[in-house]
Formats: structure tokens, C-alpha cells, sequence
């Protein structure tokens, strides 16, 4: 374990270190089989570490570069700082995700604001789902539990002509 002390972050050693000891008890304690952390200030990383093991099995190691599926336990912290954003005068509501990831266009995506995602009607498809799907807007639409407009359109509805839920499989 490797804990900067002297860096311009002015991390408190003794506290990652706590972090660092609570974290494996709880590992041994059978509370979650491992994580990674990473904490930083100012650009500077004082603390990055592996603990635990990827697998109740205890058979792969949790590695720096893992990847976990987090789903909903990021959601608090985004909205925050998304609110922040909007505060500070950086984003709107109304601004189209394109505007901010560029790379999120085409198929009618320009259309999807923050406010979309926030409010989870963006109409895009859910990530996982129990069986194999296609988007049909006009099956979405059916199955919302309420409409803007016309969504009879054989072309794939605007997230302002329909609102869906993501779990809705066709």
C-alpha cells in the first residue's frame, strides 16, 4: 500500500490509513469482497489501492483497472453535481447532451436534454434487461404511462412525443 504524505493534496495519512484498515475488516468480515479506491485533491493522488478479491470465491483478486457495475449508486451523486453545473451557470436543463458529448448525436439523440436523463425520459433503452429486446417506439409509446402528441409516426418518436419506461421489452 502505497500512501503519499507529501504531496500538495495535504492528505492526512493516519486517515487513509484508517480508510484503508476499515475497508479490510470489512472485507474479512464478509461485507462486500473487494474495491478499489482513489482518492485525490488537487490533481494529486494520495491513495489508490486494490483490496479483495473480484469473487465470493475469493479466487480473483480485485485489481486496480476493475470494473464494477455500480447502477443505481451513482445516480445521487450526479445529480448533484450536475445541479452544481447548473448553478455556476455551466449547464441548463435544456441543454442537449450532444452539446456535452459531443459523440452522443445521430438517430435523433440531439434532442435528449439533461433534463431527459435526469427525469429518465430520454427514451433510451434500458442496459440490461431479463430478455432480448428491439426498441419499437410505437410499442414503447403504448406502453407509457403517458404521451406527448402523436406518437403513430413510424419514425422513432422525439423524446417530447413520447415518455417510456426503460424496462418496457418488445
Amino acid at each position: 500500500m502505497k500512501i503519499t504524505t507529501d504531496t500538495p493534496s495535504g492528505m492526512d495519512a493516519s486517515r487513509l490509513q484508517h480508510l484503508m484498515a476499515v475497508m479490510k475488516d470489512d472485507i474479512e468480515r464478509d461485507r462486500y469482497f473487494g474495491g478499489v479506491i482513489a482518492i485525490g485533491r488537487h490533481g494529486q493522488l494520495a491513495l489508490h489501492e486494490a483490496i479483495g478479491h473480484a469473487d465470493s470465491a475469493r479466487t480473483r483478486p480485485v485489481r486496480k483497472d476493475s470494473v464494477f457495475s455500480l447502477f443505481s449508486t451513482t445516480k445521487a451523486i450526479t445529480v448533484v453535481l450536475v445541479l452544481r453545473a447548473i448553478e455556476r451557470g455551466q449547464l441548463a436543463l435544456t441543454t442537449p447532451i450532444s452539446d456535452v458529448v459531443p459523440e452522443f448525436s445521430g438517430r435523433g439523440r440531439e434532442a435528449i436534454t439533461i433534463f431527459h436523463l435526469l427525469t429518465h425520459s430520454s427514451g433510451l433503452p434500458s442496459v440490461w434487461s431479463a430478455r432480448s429486446w428491439r426498441m419499437r417506439p410505437r410499442a414503447i409509446c403504448r406502453s407509457s404511462s403517458y404521451t406527448f402528441g402523436n406518437s403513430r409516426s413510424s419514425a422513432a418518436p422525439s423524446p417530447r412525443a413520447c415518455a417510456w419506461s426503460s424496462s418496457v421489452n418488445s
